[in-house]
């Protein structure tokens, strides 16, 4: 095989790379094109960013000059190699090496991750937009999904990332205010020390306990839970209300939904 040599470079945040990406920039998208479609099962039209065509190309020249010339033999062969594992953790070098916007001048970015950041987070993250968005997020949008995932435990979408952030600006902007607006959206601290009682007889006979939701008596032997405030509350929603006991509103909500009092547990 011939080799030919052209002045380009071969690190890929440089504005020099895209004559020599853009010769193999279709073949690429199509191989990352098809790595999606078989890991979602899906033949449906596939977006592939720039970006992602820049970590396929630079596993291809991974232990070449940066002046090699690829010719499309050579770059088909080690197209078959790659798979969607190598990309993601070749990003996540990029995470550690160049930072993932156009911010890395000198090796700085403010938005970028702390450096012990949990991989698996960042790995699943990672593999979740390039399969439904066919992108790598750059470090802003990365950061907060990251800070999002460490709240929400799941990896979020660009609506529910975007929505995170408003929030986090409004609580910058005015702390005040966004409890204000946003307090009955706070959820309970610490819910796992609420502790679920067995109903006896004697507060049957002499109380005739109700459940502060679904307004039914509590029954005797029936599991119900006791709010600080003294309010109580059915723990089975087949005793109570399907989606609607007072553990599903406590996951959003700070305070009792009978007398409005803040939940410390």
């Amino acid at each position: 095989m011939s080799v030919q040599y052209t002045f380009t470079t071969r690190y890929i945040y440089t504005s020099n790379d895209h004559s020599e990406i853009s010769k193999h920039y279709d073949k690429i998208k199509e191989h990352i094109t098809d790595l999606i479609r078989i890991d979602k099962n899906n033949n449906s039209r596939i977006f592939v960013n720039i970006m992602l065509v820049k970590i396929v190309y630079e596993i291809i020249s991974e232990g070449y000059s940066p002046y090699t010339y690829f010719d499309d033999e050579y770059l088909l062969n080690k197209l078959t190699l790659i798979r969607l594992d190598d990309i993601i953790n070749k990003a996540i070098q990029w995470l550690d090496r160049n930072k993932l916007c156009k911010c890395n001048i000198f090796n700085i970015c403010s938005n970028s991750l702390e450096q012990e950041y949990n991989r698996n987070i960042v790995y699943s993250i990672l593999k979740y937009y390039i399969l439904d968005y066919g992108i790598i997020p750059k470090c802003r949008f990365l950061s907060l999904s990251y800070q999002y995932y460490l709240q929400e435990k799941k990896v979020g979408n660009m609506q529910e990332i975007h929505d995170y952030e408003m929030l986090l600006n409004e609580i910058e902007m005015d702390p005040e205010e966004f409890h204000n607006k946003y307090k009955h959206k706070l959820p309970t601290q610490n819910l796992s020390k609420l502790i679920s009682k067995n109903m006896d007889s004697i507060i049957v006979k002499n109380k005739e306990p109700c459940c502060g939701i679904c307004q039914y008596d509590i029954e005797e032997n029936q599991k119900y839970y006791e709010l600080p405030c003294g309010h109580l509350f059915h723990e089975n929603d087949q005793d109570c209300l399907e989606f609607a006991t007072i553990i599903f509103w406590l996951k959003d909500n700070k305070f009792c939904p009978i007398c409005k009092k803040e939940v410390i547990l």
